[in-house]
């Protein structure tokens, strides 16, 4: 049964690739019995296509806390609509231990990456397969935020900054959201998305009810939108 495994802040799913392993010599192309994952690559909330990313298929199998054994099945390129396909045939042990994941190789000066650039992965994958596995990888863009009156600060106060990133299917796709705290401000920008919504929220509680605070902003990448909320 498939299953995608997530890391969740929020809601984003990520699954980091291993450092400790052994990584096998890449296997041939498959021709019979295949399993199939194909998808897109896109930034500027679907609108642009990311092509000439690498991207790989890795089978990787746990053996202890700082071990693992990890083979390379498929390795591609995103065409010029950021399309891939990774063709690779299950083995016998693979069928029924370990799990598959995607990785790719992104610019982490130019775009928001899932952590060490991994994000679907799979049990139990059957052969004869087709996944779809559409990525989205935002632009930068930044966020500062201000309080306009922190000495007044009654208890805790907090805000989330939520966009769409990452790996997704059908018309469903991950959030992602930073979250941190109106009574310690973070000391720099708070990387977002540009080119979509971002979803700016705070958090507060008032004679014990909870009171959210809502906006949202779209940035040209590389912009810095100055956040300033009252408590």
């Amino acid at each position: 049964m498939e299953k995608l495994f997530s890391t969740i802040l929020y809601g984003i799913a990520v699954i980091s690739c291993v450092s400790c392993k052994k990584e096998e010599v890449e296997e041939p192309a498959c021709s019979d019995h295949c399993t199939t994952i194909v998808g897109r690559f896109t930034t500027d909330n679907r609108a642009t296509p990311l092509a000439g990313l690498p991207v790989r298929m890795q089978w990787v199998r746990w053996k202890g806390a700082f071990s693992t054994d990890v083979r390379t099945k498929a390795k591609t390129v995103t065409d010029a609509q950021g399309n891939y396909r990774l063709n690779f045939y299950v083995k016998e042990d693979e069928l029924k231990d370990g799990y598959f994941e995607v990785c790719y190789s992104g610019d982490a000066s130019k775009y928001i990456l899932d952590r060490d650039q991994t994000g679907a992965s799979w049990l139990g994958l059957s052969r004869d397969t087709v996944i779809v596995s559409d990525w989205l990888l935002p632009r930068k863009a930044f966020v500062h935020p201000e309080i306009t009156n922190a000495a007044q600060i009654v208890g805790d106060y907090w805000g989330e900054y939520g966009f769409a990133n990452g790996a997704y299917r059908g018309r469903g796709r991950f959030t992602y959201a930073v979250v941190f705290t109106f009574n310690q401000l973070p000391s720099g920008n708070i990387e977002v998305a540009a080119n979509q919504p971002v979803d700016l929220k705070s958090f507060k509680t008032v004679n014990g009810q909870l009171v959210v605070a809502h906006d949202t902003v779209r940035l040209a990448p590389g912009a810095t939108y100055v956040h300033r909320v009252t408590y």
